[in-house]
């Protein structure tokens, strides 16, 4: 109405501007003038129209929209079990869906409202139910949570070792000494050997020693798990990723592990850093990255002694040097128990 009232002023406006001539010569382009002034008023009047229509239009359309979506929101609200918290909770979700969709649409009061009771109906759901708080049941789960690890790690070790037909294999040899050596990485087995002395001088992939007694076990890198099983009165000299020891006792570990050894069902054992050395050791703890990795021989974990004082299943030692040599008397290899400042005789 504003629009068509300053249009017309304007109309009158300017045809009281036109001034009159009473030149005849002047009448043609006097009324070209004026044909082109109405022209000009009819399309502005016709623009004020169309956007009137228009805004009656939007209007139109955002109460429609607006009461449908209302609708629908209070049919949803009508649902509403606040007692079953899961249930509420996906309703008042569908709340929030059914806003989002039609946000664009409503007028900006109704989103207010609509958000504000959202808000107020999420306060009346119930809360969830808290667990009472207990030592006993912290204890509890992580007790399952380590015997669940255990069982899986001991499951999986038992289907490689049966399914393994590639592995070099050393069984049931007795006062012997045993070596292998290899440019490959292989898997190795060890297995029911007695007094025996074995050297594997190359990186392994996998190791699996059991049922040993009297026996002293020393290898270079082994890429993945060691996992040691019925051992009694050895020495092992091990580098690798992840070991676990298993009802086995009176052995003595030197190690370098970058994950926590696990022992169970096993005592009086003896834990210290690996020291074995052999020719080409510099040249394949250099092609095996993760031994660049901190060394924790020390961190035991037992899995049969959950209290927090240490476990009296196992003790800290101290690493006996030994060196690989080619000589030796009735096939077995001279071991050169050296001090840290004899390197250079090795």
């Amino acid at each position: 109405f504003l629009i068509k009232r300053v249009c017309t002023k304007q109309k009158k406006k300017i045809m009281t501007e036109i001034p009159i001539d009473s030149n005849p010569q002047n009448d043609e382009a006097s009324l070209q003038k004026k044909e082109a002034i109405r022209k000009r008023l009819e399309n502005s009047s016709r623009m004020v129209e169309e956007r009137r229509k228009e805004r009656l239009t939007n209007e139109d359309s955002v109460v429609v929209k607006t009461n449908e979506f209302w609708g629908k929101f209070n049919e949803l609200k009508k649902t509403i079990n606040f007692a079953e918290r899961k249930t509420a909770l996906s309703i008042l979700k569908d709340l929030e869906a059914l806003l989002n969709s039609y946000y664009e649409q409503i007028a900006d009061y109704d989103k207010r409202q609509a958000t504000e009771q959202i808000k107020e109906l999420n306060g009346r759901v119930a809360p969830a139910k808290r667990k009472k708080f207990s030592f006993g049941a912290r204890k509890q789960k992580s007790t399952k949570q380590k015997k669940d690890e255990v069982k899986k790690v001991e499951k999986s070790a038992k289907v490689d070792e049966h399914n393994n037909t590639t592995a070099v294999l050393f069984e049931n040899k007795s006062n012997a000494y045993l070596t292998h050596q290899t440019d490959t990485i292989e898997d190795h087995m060890i297995r029911d050997c007695d007094g025996c002395t074995v050297s594997v001088n190359s990186i392994t992939g996998t190791c699996f020693l059991r049922n040993l007694t009297n026996c002293h076990i020393r290898m270079g890198p082994i890429q993945s798990s060691c996992f040691i099983r019925d051992c009694k009165n050895c020495t092992f000299d091990l580098p690798a990723k992840q070991i676990r020891i298993h009802t086995s006792s009176h052995c003595s570990f030197q190690l370098y592990v970058t994950s926590d050894p696990i022992i169970e069902h096993s005592n009086n054992l003896t834990f210290s850093e690996y020291s074995y050395s052999y020719p080409k050791k510099q040249f394949e703890f250099e092609k095996t990255p993760f031994l660049s990795l901190k060394n924790k021989f020390d961190q035991v974990r037992d899995f049969n002694w959950l209290k927090m004082d240490h476990s009296p299943n196992w003790k800290l030692g101290t690493s006996v040097k030994t060196t690989y040599t080619e000589n030796g008397t009735a096939g077995r290899p001279k071991e050169s128990i050296l001090d840290d400042d004899d390197d250079d005789e090795i």
